[in-house]
């Protein structure tokens, strides 16, 4: 791929999650499957890890608790992808628990 089609993508990927982040924002139902066959085969996967993060985050701040085991079982071609992202959030919440103090440690 030459450096104008790469950059052609790269575009065509984020206009596409500002799209799915819009819909998410204003309370529309947006199916990642739905939005990965927008883009040629050779980038989906680029584009289901930024939806997938996006979608997550929706989600936990809708209070609702998704699990990997929920993607993989609607994209199962991206079972690997699904579990690092999960993995990935999981060490971040635990690295922002460690370096927050609880509330017995605030109280003076």
């Amino acid at each position: 791929m030459s450096h104008n089609q790469n950059v052609g993508v790269f575009e065509e990927i984020q206009s596409i999650c500002r799209e799915f982040r819009k819909r998410l924002k204003a309370g529309h139902p947006a199916s990642i499957g739905d939005f990965l066959s927008r883009i040629e085969p050779s980038a989906r996967e680029t584009l289901f890890q930024n939806l997938l993060h996006l979608d997550v985050e929706f989600r936990r701040r809708r209070g609702e608790n998704p699990s990997s085991e929920q993607y993989i079982e609607q994209f199962p071609q991206y079972a690997g992808l699904v579990r690092q992202a999960f993995f990935e959030s999981t060490m971040m919440s635990q690295e922002y628990a460690k370096n927050t103090p609880d509330s017995a440690e605030m109280t003076v």
